[in-house]
């Protein structure tokens, strides 16, 4: 199993934190936050093969591999689109979504999700994580900024 998480208390700034005073539910952004994680976030590192640059595949396994659509060598990742499927925000097969009032946990249980999050080293797996990138954080504080001062705005 691979996956990530988002708290509440990662997104606090003092700003956030006065405003969240007294808000006792935080699905709604933790759910827009981890629609923008597997809907862009995920989904370009899986394009852009990593950030930084995943680890090139191996000479082996290029070889036994299908070959990529059109031109060019397999994409690292990629060979079938199962794994990347498998980063949801919904709950779907072979995903993880646990939206609590707090926390969104989002990933893939697909047991081979982890060896490449985190490298296998008895097989020769690199690690080829998928990561929260300084620009997403950026982008999840302002989701978080937007909803709060909404609810502000509200009392």
């Amino acid at each position: 199993m691979a996956d990530v998480s988002i708290s509440v208390i990662d997104t606090a700034s003092p700003m956030l934190v006065a405003l969240a005073a007294g808000v006792s539910d935080f699905r709604k952004p933790l759910n827009t936050a981890g629609l923008y994680l597997t809907g862009k976030s995920f989904m370009e590192q899986f394009r852009s093969e990593g950030e930084p640059s995943w680890k090139p595949l191996q000479p082996e396994t290029i070889a036994r591999r299908r070959k990529g659509r059109g031109r060019g060598q397999p994409k690292i990742l990629q060979d079938t689109g199962r794994l990347r499927r498998s980063y949801t925000s919904s709950v779907a097969p072979n995903s993880i979504h646990d939206l609590q009032h707090y926390k969104l946990t989002v990933g893939s249980n697909l047991v081979y999700a982890a060896f490449h999050q985190f490298g296998f080293p008895p097989r020769n797996i690199p690690e080829r994580p998928l990561i929260i990138r300084p620009r997403d954080i950026s982008t999840i504080q302002l989701i978080f900024q937007r909803w709060l001062l909404r609810q502000a705005g509200r009392r």
